[in-house]
Order: C-alpha cells, then structure tokens, then sequence
C-alpha cells in the first residue's frame, strides 16, 4: 500500500535533528561492551525487522508523539548511514558508534573511549577539541589524517553536529560526529598533480588532441612553445598557434593514427623566427571505454641539436674520407686508432697494419731521440706542432711530409689523443729538386751557371785568404756571336755555344771550374795559381776555342773570343772587385781588337779609380737632381691591356749621359748606396703617382711595381715613412706593389719576416723579382706574404729555343698557381714568347714587345691617354 509521506526522512540528518530529543536517551547511552567488543556487522537489507504502518487519518490535525517503533527506526538508520557516524562527549569519548565507524575505520579496535583524539593527527585533535566546547556550532574539518588501529592513514572530512540535551539529562553535551573518507579522491588528487609534475618536467613537447584538431592536453614545455596558459589553449585549433604549413603536416600524421588505428614515429618540422627544428614525434589514438578513437596522443622531442650534430658528423667523415692529406689519429698513449685512405695512398701501409700500433711505425731513422723529445715537448705545452718529417713507407722507401700534429680534448678538457695530418711533399720536393739543378746550372751547356759560379767564387776567395794562395779567374765573350744567331738563327748560335762550353771543359784542369753566366759570356777559375801559370793555361784554352769546327753545313768555321785575366789578390780581394777586373780586361781585349787574351793592368787600374770617381758623383746624384724614373707598362699577355707599371731608375750623368741601373747599380751596391736610390726613388714615384691620379690619368685597377732592397725594409722607420707619404698624396696602398730580389725572400729573417706582414697588412702587395735565378730551397715559399713571382728574362729569352727553359718556366707557373701566386714573365719580346707564355698559364707580362722603359711625359703621353679612353 502507498503511502503519501514516506517515514523514511529524505535527508537523514536532518531527521536526527529534528527528532533526536524522542530517541536522544536509546542511541546515546554507551553501550558498556562497545569499547572493549566488535561491534556486530550490520544485517543485509533483505534482512532488516520490518517497518511498522505509520496510519494517517485526515481528521487528526496532529500525528501521535513517536514512540519505540519511531525510534528503532532512528536507530537503525544510525546503524546503516554508509559513514562512519559517532556520538561523542565534551571530552572527546567516543559513546557510540555505527558499524561503518567500526569496520571500515578499524574504529572497534580502539583500546580506550578517548582512542578517536589520539587517532587524529595534532592540529586536527587541537581544532576538535577546540570545537567541543562550542556545542552550539556546526563546524566542518576537511581533510584531516586519521591513523586507524592497523596502522593506516586515511583521510576523512569531519562533521560535528552538537545534539540537543534530553531534559533531566546532567551527563554533558553530546555530539554526532560523521567521517567521510576521503582517502582515494585525495589518492586520485595526488596521482593527478604526480601525473602532471611528470608531464611538465619533461622536456618533450606532451599533448592530445581531438579528431578535429581541437587541443585537449598540453604539457608545460608546450604552453612555453605557444606562450599561452592552458586555459587560453584548451580546444582550439593548432593553426592558431603554428604555422600552416606545419600545422597541414601534423594534421595529416593524426589522421593517419585515426584512420590505421596504429601508433606513428615520425619526424616533423616546426618553423619559427629562430629557424627550423625537427621533432621525433611518437603519435598514438587515444580511445574511449567502448574502444573508439576520440582523438590523438603525442609526445615529440626536439632532436635539431642532434640532427645537426649528425650533419656535421657525416660532413666530419666525408673530409676525412676524401682529404687528400693523410690523417692519423691515436689515442692518449700514442696509439694509432684510426687512418683515412690518403694516409694508404701515401704511406703503403693499411688501416689494419697500423692500427694498434704506436705512431712510432713510421719513423725514418733520419731524426735522433731528442728531436723527437722536442716535438712532443712542444704539443705538450702548446698543443700543437707542425714541420717537415721524413716518414718511411710500407716498401722501405722514405717520404716527405709537411705535418701538423694537435693535441684532441674532451669537454672536459681532458686530453684523449692526437691528430696528425700529413701533406705529401713528393712532388713539390721533386720539382724543387728539378729547380734547383735548374737554378745551379745552364740548361743548354750543363756548365755551372752564374749562381753556382758566384758561391764557388766566393769559395776559392775564403780559401785562398786563408792558404795566402793566389787564383786567376778567366773571362770569355765570343766574338761575333750575335751574327751567329742573326743569320744562321738561335738554334745554331746555341749548338755553338754547346760545342764551345764542351772544349772550355776539355781544356781545364779538373780543380779547375767553368762557367756560363749568360748569353755568349763564360768565365774559369784556375785556384792555386800564379800570373805565369795562368797566362799559360788561358792561352791553351783559347786555342781550342779557335779550332775550326761544322757549324751549319759550314765546315771550316772558326770560332774567336776575347778573353780577360785577373789575378787574386793583386786585381781584386772579393768576387766584386774581381769580376769587375776580369770583365774590364776582357772588354780591353775587345777594344784591342778581338780575338785576344788581356791581362788586368795598371791601365785598368786607373779605370778602377774612373769607378770610384763614379761611386762618389752617384753619392751626390740624387741631391743634385740626376737621377730619372722610367717606367714600363705591364699588360695582359692575351689582350695586350696595359694593367700597370714598373718604376725604374735612370742615372742623367753630366758626363756619361743616361746610364742604366747596370752601368751603376753594382758600383752603389758595393758601397751601400741602393737604399739612398730606393728612397728618392720611392718618393718620387709616388709623388709622380698621387699627381696622375689627381688629374684622374691613373686608372684605379692598375698597380705601380717598386724594387727595394733588404736594407730599407729591415729599417723601423721605413714602414711609418712609407704609410705617411701614402697618407699625405692620398694614394691607396693597393696601387703600389713592392718588388724585392729572391735572394731577399729566401734569407728572410724573422724580423724580416714580420716587417714583410706588415707591409701586405698595410695594404701594399708584395713580389718575388727574378724568381728562379736565387735560392734553391723553395721551402721558403710556404710561409712568405708574397702574392706575385716574376720570372726572369734569362729564362723568357731562351725557352723557345731550350726544352729545358721551357719546362722551367712551365714548372714555375705550375709551382705558383698551386701556391696561389700570381706570375709576371719579364723579358718579352716577341710575339711567339707571347704566345706560348699564353698556352702555358701566364696571364702577364713586361718588355719590349709591348714597350722600353719611358720617361715619365711618354709613359703619360703614349698609355694613359689610351687607358683612360
């Protein structure tokens, strides 16, 4: 039957409320055996006493007090509330409780009534005690500890109610007392914020979206990406905080996820104001509890640091691979770890023979212990070395190589190994060996040449101070011999001069050393000998010279020469002075009329003095104005385009007319006046340069060429005066370049060396002049602030008649084009040289098939007009 009030009160406490002053006394009073007994379970539902009929009559305007039907059922919806319900007192006891305070907080085994107060952790214990002295308040404590008697800690929210005292009743307040556990929200709460810790300290991008595309879950490192909060996030679109482009990219990743149902591992790229990042993406569907796809997860990690570590790794071994130095890498202990290929080209030796093996493998035996110790003294301390090192390869056979040996750290700085790499100087050390035979001996006759002749020459001189033995030294010219080459032809005229240099040998004594210094010019040095004997030996030979001989189909041609005799030391102390007297001796004989031998005498002395008389005018020649600049154009071999100038130096003699350098320049280097002729010089080139560019007649890609000496760089004013007078005409240090000698470059020294850099710094370009006919060693060539090498005229003139000049010039031009240098050929005549200069990699050059060295009003009036057109 239905009733229209149901006697179960909707909100039960309420009902305790309202109707506990009828049932206070039955549920109030503490049982005796609770505190010391479980507390039975409570019974099923299906077992609980039935309810008594409640009757309601209309004409009854008030319902019957509530009598112990009423209150049984109060007490069991005490009984069966699914809290944990106690009553308590003032002091905290615990009177009754409901079998949910009893079984599910392990409240029944509470040893004493106060156990509650002590089962809850201080402050809360404070807070309710604090609460039981206001028995008229309702109060709330959330979340407090509460350490059951097994042990465990829960966490429960306290509702303390105060119940109205039954009438009579002198036991004190009493208070109902409801637990709400609480236990696995706050679990589920701190697995949340563990998860998200978790989520946040990754530096990983972690994030889901919807099937749409909509943002459902980002992590922190995102949120930093994007610069928004979540909540600003939250359901929007990707497209609203990446570009496009990318954002198409991700969007068909998830759709892939969506539609194959499969996790995905992909790179994508992220485009931003500092560039592209790549990501290593793992994307996975995300489904809900009947298993379908609701949106996608993903995790991507940023890998640009790594992809780019790789990148140059890979570009690490591609210039490792195909270096053609080799490349030797050992460990701390000197242990060969690694080779590349080049080190087996070079080297003979494989990978697998070597590694494994101390660096020491490779050593020639051409070093002692303490050259070695140096070496490694110096990577110790520095880190680094580099220098020549003769190695031995696989077949026993020695190589030379240019080697660079570093030391290899960790980040920490720890060192780990070293690495050498190695240039093969085969080649450049077989064409210096080429060169340098060149450049000692005359390629057409195989005779010493000049240079070789000077050192021997100063040799014999050092010597015979040293035994006080006098020496003669014999100076040849032919007679005639550019009618020779004018109507037989240069081939002719060279096969001549072979048949000649071959008797000139034949008819010394084997101390004895014969020359060639040039053209038809030979000289002998006969040591240990008098004036009598010399004079014996020099006729002998100049009868063998005048032997008829086939020259060109010419049966009886009979060759002559005039020939010079000085004695050391009474013609001469020093290869000068000697030279000089052999040479005036000789053109005596020409003056005497050909064919002849003359001896150095007191007449010749007395030109000696003519010399010193010239010495001292050209002391006082540039003050008094005597000196000239001329100038010769340099030019495209090719085009013939004028690109610039050199500046040479002319003497106005009062007396002699206008000499050339060779008339002067050995008598002002024998007594230290070139650096006086390069100063004014320099001064007035320069002055005549800054006035043609005023006038806009110097056109601004040409370069002036200026020969100095070793003495004026090694002063340390010279560079400061240098840079002021370009200062003061207002001339850039790119036009001019400075020209010095091989000799100056191969015996530079370190403070040369320094002074040279700091002239190419200032701006100035700097030239190596008559390349080849100097020091031997090229070696020099490495290190030097050179950028231009000017091959001499001696070997322009002769390569189109000689092989062997031909392959000299080839080399160089080789040579400087592999070292980065620029060539000028000096000395161009005609256009065959030309041409063939052309065909074998020269770019520029300077003589006379373009134009003779002008005054400065030619140079003007012939070159610039015509560039500046």
């Amino acid at each position: 039957m239905e009733s229209s009030e149901s006697p179960w009160p909707l909100d039960p406490l309420e009902a305790l409320r309202a109707r506990a002053q009828a049932v206070l006394r039955q549920i109030s009073e503490p049982d005796p055996g609770w505190a010391a007994q479980p507390a039975a379970p409570s019974p099923p539902a299906d077992r609980m006493p039935p309810r008594a009929p409640v009757a309601v009559r209309a004409s009854e305007p008030d319902p019957p007090p509530a009598g112990l039907e009423e209150a049984e059922c109060y007490r069991l919806l005490f009984e069966v509330l699914p809290i944990a319900a106690l009553v308590i007192n003032a002091q905290g006891q615990v009177l009754k409780s409901n079998p949910e305070g009893q079984v599910r907080l392990g409240l029944e085994r509470v040893p004493d009534p106060c156990g509650l107060l002590d089962a809850l952790e201080a402050p809360v214990r404070s807070e309710l005690q604090l609460l039981l002295r206001q028995p008229a308040s309702h109060h709330l404590i959330k979340g407090a500890r509460l350490s059951d008697a097994l042990g465990r800690t829960r966490r429960v929210d306290l509702k303390l109610v105060p119940l109205p005292l039954p009438s009579g009743d002198d036991a004190g307040p009493r208070f109902l007392l409801l637990l709400t556990d609480r236990s696995e929200e706050y679990s589920a709460l701190i697995d949340r914020q563990l998860l998200r810790s978790l989520l946040d300290s990754s530096e990983a991008f972690i994030y889901a979206h919807d099937t749409e595309g909509r943002l459902l879950v980002a992590n922190q490192t995102l949120l930093r990406q994007i610069g928004k909060p979540l909540e600003e996030v939250v359901g929007r679109q990707r497209e609203q905080f990446f570009p496009l482009r990318d954002c198409v990219d991700f969007a068909g990743h998830d759709q892939s996820v969506v539609r194959s149902g499969q996790t995905l591992r992909v790179q994508e790229r992220l485009h931003g104001p500092a560039g592209v990042r790549t990501f290593d993406s793992h994307k996975f569907p995300l489904r809900d509890e009947s298993d379908q796809i609701i949106g996608v997860g993903g995790i991507s990690l940023d890998v640009t640091a790594q992809i780019d570590t790789q990148h140059w790794l890979r570009i690490s071994e591609e210039v490792f691979l195909h270096a053609r130095e080799a490349i030797v890498v050992t460990d701390a202990n000197g242990w060969i770890v690694r080779v590349n290929p080049a080190f087996t080209t070079i080297s003979g030796f494989s990978a697998e023979a070597v590694i494994g093996h101390r660096i020491s493998l490779l050593h020639s035996g051409e070093y002692d212990e303490a050259f070695y110790q140096r070496m490694w003294d110096q990577i110790l301390e520095t880190d680094h070395w580099q220098g020549e090192l003769v190695n031995r390869a696989a077949n026993g056979q020695l190589f030379v190589v240019w080697a660079s040996i570093s030391t290899l750290r960790d980040d920490q700085g720890q060192r780990i190994g070293y690495m050498a790499i190695e240039a093969d100087l085969t080649e450049l050390r077989q064409v210096h060996e080429e060169l340098a035979t060149q450049a000692r001996t005359d390629s057409l006759t195989g005779l010493p040449n000049r240079a070789l002749f000077a050192e021997r020459l100063s040799h014999h001189i050092a010597l015979a101070k040293r035994q006080q033995q006098p020496f003669a030294l014999l100076f040849a010219d032919l007679d005639h011999f550019k009618e020779v080459n004018d109507s037989l032809g240069h081939d002719v005229g060279d096969e001549l001069l072979v048949t000649l240099a071959r008797r000139l040998r034949d008819s010394v004594r084997e101390q004895d050393t014969v020359a060639r210094l040039g053209g038809d010019e030979f000289v002998a040095l006969f040591p240990c000998t008098d004036r009598a004997q010399a004079g014996i030996l020099a006729e002998r030979l100049l009868r063998h010279l005048r032997e008829p001989l086939t020259l060109d189909r010419l049966a009886d041609y009979q060759p002559h020469a005039s020939v010079g005799l000085a004695m050391y030391p009474d013609d001469g102390d020093s290869p000068e002075a000697l030279m000089r007297s052999a040479d005036q001796a000789m053109y005596a004989a020409k003056r005497g009329g050909r064919n002849q031998l003359h001896t150095y005498t007191a007449i010749l002395g007395e030109q000696n003095r003519e010399n010193f008389s010239l010495r001292q005018e050209l002391r006082v020649a540039p003050e008094q104005g005597q000196l000239r600049v001329y100038w010769q154009p340099k030019f495209e071999l090719d085009t013939m385009r004028v690109v610039g100038a050199e500046a040479l130096v002319r003497w106005e003699h009062p007396r002699l007319g206008l000499l050339t350098p060779a008339l002067f320049l050995p008598t002002a280097e024998q007594h230290q006046m070139v650096s006086l002729i390069d100063q004014w010089v320099l001064q007035h080139t320069l002055q005549q340069l800054a006035q043609w560019q005023r006038s806009g007649r110097w056109p601004q890609d040409w370069r002036l060429a200026v020969n100095q000496t070793a003495d004026d760089l090694v002063r340390p004013q010279w560079l400061d005066r240098l840079g002021a007078l370009l200062e003061s005409e207002e001339l850039a240090p790119c036009w001019l370049e400075v020209e010095l000698s091989e000799t100056v470059w191969a015996h530079s020294s370190p403070d040369m060396l320094e002074r040279l850099c700091q002239l190419r710094d200032l701006g100035v370009t700097l030239s190596i002049d008559d390349f080849g006919t100097g020091y031997s060693n090229l070696a020099y060539l490495k290190t030097l602030p050179a950028s231009t090498l000017k091959i001499d005229q001696s070997f322009v003139r002769d390569m189109l008649s000689d092989d062997n000049d031909l392959v000299l010039v080839q080399a160089m031009i080789d040579l400087a084009g592999k070292l980065g240098f620029g060539v000028v050929a000096e000395g161009v005549e005609t256009e065959q040289q030309r041409d063939r200069l052309c065909q074998i990699g020269c770019s520029l050059g300077q003589g006379y098939l373009l134009s003779r060295p002008l005054s400065s009003a030619e140079f003007e009036a012939r070159f610039l007009p015509l560039v500046m057109a």
